[in-house]
């Protein structure tokens, strides 16, 4: 069940950072399917990296964890639900303003500027943050390395699903409705995590 929730932990990730997941749109109709692969792949294996930093670094911290369990879920359901509005807060005032929707720049290796675009997203950092909560069923190193593979599959199907879906539906992702319904529905299910960390937390 603890990989179920890794996975579409990753799959949430994918479609919650606009600007990368816009990077594969971009590359897909500017460069095609071949770029916007590679684009995905490296911004899963960015993921994975830091599933991998974050999750080792909460193994070594796991007696605290586990004993302040309550206060650990709560941390973790009000960083993610910070982060949900916050992608609301982007995604409506993006549409109501009517600004430009502007994808991450990124030049060279399309692998590695992705790769490098996320490993420097701040975003991206906020949400292994809230993830914290879910740690105390990790207790080995293996049981890391899995539970971050099973995100980074998680990531990888997301970022792929927008890929190859980019050059057919180009004038939908250019659509300032379409990108603010992404973004409501990466919030949403965000919020479904913090949710659950806080009935962890109350459990």
């Amino acid at each position: 069940m603890i990989f179920a929730k890794a996975y579409l932990f990753g799959l949430t990730l994918a479609f919650a950072v606009g600007p990368m997941a816009l990077l594969i749109v971009q590359r897909g109709i500017t460069k095609g399917l071949k770029s916007s692969l590679a684009t995905a792949l490296g911004i899963a294996v960015a993921d994975f990296t830091y599933a991998i930093i974050a999750f080792s670094i909460g193994t070594s911290v796991l007696y605290f964890v586990e004993v302040y369990s309550v206060y650990v879920h709560l941390f973790s359901g009000v960083i993610l639900l910070l982060l949900a509005i916050h992608i609301c807060y982007l995604a409506l005032r993006t549409y109501f303003h009517k600004q430009r929707i502007v994808a991450a720049k990124g030049s060279g290796n399309d692998f590695l500027s992705a790769y490098m675009l996320t490993m420097h997203n701040p975003m991206t950092v906020a949400i292994f943050l809230g993830f914290l909560g879910y740690l105390t069923e990790m207790k080995t190193f293996t049981g890391v390395i899995a539970f971050a593979f099973a995100l980074f599959l998680g990531s990888l199907s997301g970022q792929i699903a927008i890929g190859l879906t980019a050059s057919s539906l180009r004038g939908f992702f250019q659509n300032t409705k379409a990108f603010m319904a992404l973004n409501l529905m990466s919030a949403v299910g965000i919020a479904v995590f913090a949710g659950a960390s806080f009935l962890n937390a109350l459990s």
